[in-house]
């Protein structure tokens, strides 16, 4: 069995350098919270005033009708819009 050893005051210094490297990081992931968090409640309450935008609408259109010959995006991007489509309707 093993005998609990205090630290010694090398390893609080050790420790007490780790904590304080690690507080900028801290702050800086508060601060990036707290303007992520501010920029949503500011764009929540907008979220129902916008209804389907035309490119949006395009490619619903294509979605429902997948075929190999749309001239302005892949033929696979109608493909794995019908299955997103048909998955999450």
């Amino acid at each position: 069995m093993t005998a609990y050893a205090a630290p010694t005051a090398a390893a609080s210094r050790e420790q007490r350098a780790a904590r304080a490297q690690l507080t900028p990081l801290r702050i800086s992931l508060a601060v990036g919270a707290s303007a992520a968090a501010a920029q949503a409640a500011v764009a929540a309450p907008f979220l129902g005033r916008y209804g389907w935008d035309r490119d949006e609408l395009y490619f619903l259109s294509a979605a429902r009708r997948p075929t190999w010959g749309y001239v302005d995006f892949p033929p696979v991007t109608a493909w794995i819009a019908s299955v997103v489509h048909a998955v999450f309707r």
